[in-house]
């Protein structure tokens, strides 16, 4: 039986679980949904004023940015900052 079960499409196993009682439906209700990021937890990027003058700057500018990637656009800024941390060797020494 389980294997006929690992054949099925995801969302109907999910079904299954739901209807043999091995799954349960929560109220989910994100305070961050964009980008393909949904969280209930708290993200200090919205709040972060000098991140969103400088994304909200980008977006008016037209500099290619889709309006709705802030959490994408802050990882890569967090990458960055933490990389130029590093020290180090020139990055062409890297290419």
């Amino acid at each position: 039986m389980r294997k006929i079960y690992n054949l099925l499409p995801v969302k109907l196993q999910r079904l299954v679980a739901l209807m043999a009682g091995k799954a349960e439906i929560t109220r989910f209700n994100p305070s961050y949904h964009q980008d393909g990021l949904a969280t209930n937890h708290w993200g200090a990027f919205v709040a972060d004023l000098k991140f969103q003058a400088a994304y909200q700057r980008a977006v008016a500018a037209g500099l290619a940015v889709d309006p709705k990637i802030e959490w994408r656009a802050h990882v890569v800024c967090w990458a960055a900052a933490n990389g130029l941390k590093l020290g180090g060797g020139h990055w062409s020494n890297v290419v």
